[in-house]
Protein backbone atom coordinates (compact mmCIF):
# COMPACT_ATOMS: atom_id res chain seq x y z
CA UNK A 1 0.00 0.00 0.00
CA UNK A 2 3.11 2.43 -0.15
CA UNK A 3 2.02 4.00 -2.90
CA UNK A 4 -1.75 4.57 -1.99
CA UNK A 5 -2.11 8.83 -0.37
CA UNK A 6 -1.28 8.65 3.87
CA UNK A 7 -4.56 9.84 4.59
CA UNK A 8 -6.12 7.02 2.79
CA UNK A 9 -3.52 4.07 4.48
CA UNK A 10 -4.55 5.76 7.52
CA UNK A 11 -7.84 5.43 6.99
CA UNK A 12 -7.83 1.88 5.94
CA UNK A 13 -5.49 0.95 8.65
CA UNK A 14 -8.44 2.17 10.89
CA UNK A 15 -11.30 1.01 9.75
CA UNK A 16 -9.31 -2.38 9.11
CA UNK A 17 -8.77 -2.49 12.85
CA UNK A 18 -12.06 -1.83 14.07
CA UNK A 19 -13.19 -4.63 11.80
CA UNK A 20 -10.93 -7.09 12.64
CA UNK A 21 -11.19 -5.77 16.60
CA UNK A 22 -7.46 -5.21 16.75
CA UNK A 23 -5.41 -2.06 17.09
CA UNK A 24 -4.56 -0.32 13.82
CA UNK A 25 -1.06 -0.26 12.91
CA UNK A 26 0.97 2.75 12.74
CA UNK A 27 1.59 4.43 9.82
CA UNK A 28 5.58 5.84 9.09
CA UNK A 29 6.50 8.70 7.05
CA UNK A 30 10.09 8.46 6.57
CA UNK A 31 11.33 8.36 10.49
CA UNK A 32 8.54 9.82 11.24
CA UNK A 33 5.21 7.78 13.25
CA UNK A 34 1.92 9.51 12.09
CA UNK A 35 -0.35 10.71 14.69
CA UNK A 36 -4.05 12.17 13.96
CA UNK A 37 -4.39 14.96 10.89
CA UNK A 38 -4.25 18.51 12.52
CA UNK A 39 -4.79 20.07 9.25
CA UNK A 40 -4.76 20.73 5.44
CA UNK A 41 -3.71 23.44 3.02
CA UNK A 42 -2.20 24.36 -0.01
CA UNK A 43 0.53 22.54 0.35
CA UNK A 44 -1.06 19.29 1.28
CA UNK A 45 -2.60 18.03 4.26
CA UNK A 46 -0.58 18.12 8.03
CA UNK A 47 0.08 15.10 10.54
CA UNK A 48 1.02 14.87 14.20
CA UNK A 49 4.10 12.69 14.09
CA UNK A 50 6.50 11.73 16.46
CA UNK A 51 10.53 10.74 16.02
CA UNK A 52 10.93 7.36 17.84
CA UNK A 53 14.62 8.10 18.05
CA UNK A 54 14.36 11.77 19.26
CA UNK A 55 12.42 10.66 23.13
CA UNK A 56 9.06 11.05 21.68
CA UNK A 57 8.59 14.48 20.47
CA UNK A 58 6.03 15.62 18.87
CA UNK A 59 6.23 17.93 15.46
CA UNK A 60 3.84 18.07 12.37
CA UNK A 61 4.58 16.15 9.70
CA UNK A 62 3.22 15.85 5.71
CA UNK A 63 3.99 14.68 2.58
CA UNK A 64 3.73 18.32 0.11
CA UNK A 65 2.19 18.11 -2.70
CA UNK A 66 4.16 18.40 -6.20
CA UNK A 67 5.16 21.78 -7.36
CA UNK A 68 3.21 22.54 -10.95
CA UNK A 69 4.52 25.48 -12.52
CA UNK A 70 2.88 27.06 -15.17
Amino acid sequence: MGERPLEFQRLFAEVRGRLLGEPAPALRLGRYVVGERIGAGGMGVVYAGVDPSSGARWRSVGPTRPRRDG
